[in-house]
């Protein structure tokens, strides 16, 4: 009867160092992106903006901020132009390998059209840059996990012209 006592315990004592590990994992996991985690990042955006999920949205007061870290290499951010908000999207967290600029970062690409698609932000992170690539997850399944896995600027059509746009911490 102890035996199954003390055999009880000793799995509970192990179930307990289990969570306590994958806790500590978690929090250790993610410093840089927590690290950003409700700091914002904001421009002024003259044209129409395009956002990933396709829904076009008049130029203005664009506002990025880092909502949640799922894990070290998804986050949760918000959108807001001008004084309201327009949607959560996912992001893919990389790093650079380089610096590009002291403060954030947001990237468009422009189409021969002219129409700016937002498709990511880049955080200042030490000597590179922490990369958020934005994709909506109401996209079909295989398409949005297809935009997760590409790096910010990989997927620049020829047709394409990447345009980067200082923005503040808010």
């Amino acid at each position: 009867m102890t035996r199954t006592r003390e055999g009880r315990g000793l799995l509970n004592l192990i179930q307990i160092l289990s969570v306590l590990g994958i806790v500590a994992f978690a929090l250790l996991a993610t410093p840089q992106a927590e690290a950003n985690r409700g700091r914002c990042a904001t421009a002024d955006a003259p044209w129409p903006i395009i956002l990933p999920d396709g829904a076009v949205h008049e130029g203005g007061r664009l506002k990025i901020c880092l909502s949640l870290t799922l894990n070290p290499v998804t986050g949760l951010h918000e959108i807001q132009i001008g004084k309201y908000s327009i949607g959560r999207y996912m992001s893919r967290i990389g790093d650079s390998e380089g610096q590009v600029s002291d403060s954030p970062v947001l990237v468009f690409l422009r189409n021969l059209s002219g129409q700016h698609r937002l498709i990511g932000y880049a955080w200042p992170n030490g000597d590179s840059m922490r990369t958020y690539r934005l994709f909506d997850l109401s996209r079909p399944r295989k398409e949005a996990l297809r935009a997760a896995r590409t790096p910010l600027l990989e997927d620049i059509d020829t047709d394409d012209t990447s345009v980067l746009m200082a923005a503040r911490l808010e």
